[in-house]
């Protein structure tokens, strides 16, 4: 307490000391500036010197003449080293979609190139042109020389923060705010248990969330893993976070309760859909007459992809009657799923399938009116309403000491993504 009270004492003496005296001088300098003509020549010679960095991406119609002109590069010896350099023209020429970097002097000289492409998941690979001067001069010349190098190198793994609000529909958002398809659709999957994005979506509701991307030298290459998410819908914030205990083989997304989010059949077989009917009785289009329906449609294009909802055995693929081409799957506790009116397969009767597994696309095969995907969930061949497959859940349940690192994790996202509880207000900041 003294040590307290003396700081305290000598802080505020601190501020009533007196101001030390400050001497204050005027300096006055006439400045001749050089002449115009001096200015200009100093500018000119500066630009001798002067580096150029430009980018591209090419394509697949390209030659070196055409990437050549995109970029800026005007250099006969240059282009015509790649046409007689196999391994550079095969790998620059005729490619889509590979970045492309060059460094010009201030005639458009080619100074260096460096392409990049993916290699794997987890590397890319470089390829580096480089101009060396001639031996008797630094100068770029008729004798100078390319160095070509490659190298396979890792990706770089950062987190990227989104935030969206929903206009019309999940996908409409995820696309306006630029946010990969593939994370889009790990969104979508892991909030299906917990929101009906077919029904129960409002204009309004919004996300924020973090996810891996996959940078080579400073280019996007592709997008991870989604680590974490806060979905407001109705005023009521969902959250889920990304995570894999210490030697475990793979992680699972969790509330921030530390309850498993994985469920043993995904809500729907389709990414992004609308439902035009769902399970009750109607009006049957074709027959004319009412009928239980006793399955879900969703609309969607022909060539949509279907994937199976749930881990299984295809016990069918084929076609049968109204239902068109139709494949049935087998799961555990004598349960099945029916995906009808198919247009293509992309699994045979026998075959073992995983949950999210593509098992053909979209048709309008049988009995239908249009293009769409029926899809049914039996249980002994008793139907069951689809929607309540998605209630199933796997139990995962965390040890002590995972339990305490998931808390801090927890903790952190909350943090990252700005949480604003049940509020709906989508004020959000972001810590790196």
């Amino acid at each position: 307490m003294l040590f307290l009270l003396g700081g305290a004492t000598y802080a505020v003496s601190s501020l009533n000391a007196p101001k030390p005296q400050v001497t204050q001088h005027e300096l006055q300098e006439l400045l001749n500036p050089p002449g115009v003509a001096a200015q200009l020549n100093s500018v000119l010679n500066a630009g001798k010197e002067m580096r150029l960095y430009r980018a591209e991406t090419t394509r697949s119609s390209d030659t070196v003449e055409s990437l050549f002109l995109r970029l800026g590069v005007d250099d006969q010896q240059a282009a015509s080293f790649i046409r007689a350099n196999v391994q550079l023209r095969r790998n620059l020429l005729g490619k889509s979609s590979r970045p492309v970097k060059v460094e010009v002097d201030s005639q458009n000289k080619l100074l260096s190139l460096k392409l990049i492409w993916s290699t794997s998941e987890s590397t890319y690979t470089l390829m580096e042109l480089t101009r060396q001067a001639s031996p008797e001069s630094e100068a770029i010349n008729s004798n100078s020389v390319f160095q070509l190098h490659q190298s396979i190198l890792p990706l770089h793994t950062t987190v990227r923060f989104a935030s969206a609000r929903i206009q019309t529909s999940l996908f409409a958002a995820t696309d306006a705010a630029q946010i990969p398809d593939s994370v889009a659709a790990q969104l979508a999957e892991v909030f299906a248990s917990e929101i009906d994005f077919h029904r129960t979506l409002q204009k309004g509701d919004h996300f924020t969330l973090l996810y891996e991307a996959l940078d080579a030298d400073g280019e996007p290459m592709g997008y991870g893993k989604l680590l974490g998410a806060e979905f407001v819908s109705a005023g009521v914030a969902h959250r889920a976070m990304y995570f894999k205990d210490k030697g475990a083989s793979e992680g699972n997304y969790f509330n921030l309760k530390g309850q498993s989010l994985k469920r043993t059949y995904l809500a729907a077989p389709l990414k992004f859909s609308r439902i035009t009917s769902g399970y009750k009785m109607r009006f049957h289009p074709i027959l004319q007459t009412w009928k239980a329906h006793k399955g879900i449609d969703y609309s969607a294009p022909i060539g949509t992809p279907v994937h199976t909802v749930g881990k299984g055995v295809v016990r069918v693929a084929g076609y049968m009657n109204g239902l068109g081409n139709v494949v049935f799957v087998d799961h555990s506790n004598s349960q099945t799923t029916v995906y009808a009116h198919l247009n293509q397969f992309k699994v045979k009767a026998g075959q073992t399938v995983e949950q999210g597994q593509l098992i053909g696309t979209v048709g309008e095969t049988g009995w239908a009116t249009g293009p769409h995907l029926h899809f049914e969930f039996r249980i002994s061949d008793q139907y069951k309403d689809p929607s309540t497959i998605a209630r199933q859940s796997v139990p995962i349940v965390l040890s002590g000491a995972a339990k305490a690192l998931f808390d801090k994790q927890a903790q952190e996202f909350l943090i990252q993504i700005g949480s604003t509880g049940n509020s709906g207000d989508d004020q959000v900041s972001f810590l790196q």
